[in-house]
């Protein structure tokens, strides 16, 4: 569990130092996506561990498709960490990308077949953009960090901010 907080917290800084270089592309939405994730993935990884039966109603194939998937999805996200170049960074993404989606097709099914089960394991993180539109209100902020052992993140979202993080949102 340990080296999955590790990759978020490296793809949030990789992420992050990059917004510092280039504010326009981005890269700050990307970040607050991933630690997102993060929180979604450690409260699963939370739920493993206290042997909660979250599989029940699954099939052997579908729980070895799964595993698959998401060995797939750890694999991307792990080569990301390698990567300082915006064209590796993108061509990792990439990848990332094709194995989320071949995790959506899944979910897809599963949503059909289990739904319980899908709402469980596979939370849906909310975007930057999301969290601004439903989330916060015209008087009413969220602040969002993720905490690591060499670097930590704060974002502060409101209705009108339009960079993330926040640089100078009236609060």
């Amino acid at each position: 569990m340990e080296s999955k907080v590790k990759v978020y917290e490296e793809v949030i800084s990789l992420l992050s130092r990059l917004h510092e270089q280039e504010p326009e592309k981005g890269y700050d939405q990307r970040a607050f996506l991933y630690a997102e994730r993060a929180r979604a993935r450690a409260f699963l990884d939370t739920l493993g561990e206290s042997k909660a039966g979250i599989r029940k109603g699954l099939s052997a194939e579908q729980i070895a498709r799964q595993n698959a998937i998401l060995r797939e999805i750890s694999k991307a996200s792990s080569a990301l960490l390698h990567e300082d170049a915006e064209a590796k960074i993108k061509e990792g993404e990439a990848a990332l990308k094709k194995a989320e989606d071949k995790l959506a097709e899944f979910l897809f099914e599963i949503r059909r077949t289990n739904p319980e089960y899908a709402a469980l394991k596979y939370p849906q993180p909310y975007s930057a953009k999301r969290v601004q539109s439903e989330v916060v209100g015209k008087d009413t902020i969220l602040i969002e960090y993720a905490l690591g052992e060499e670097r930590s993140h704060v974002w502060v979202v409101t209705k009108n901010c339009k960079w993330w993080p926040c640089r100078n949102a009236q609060l």
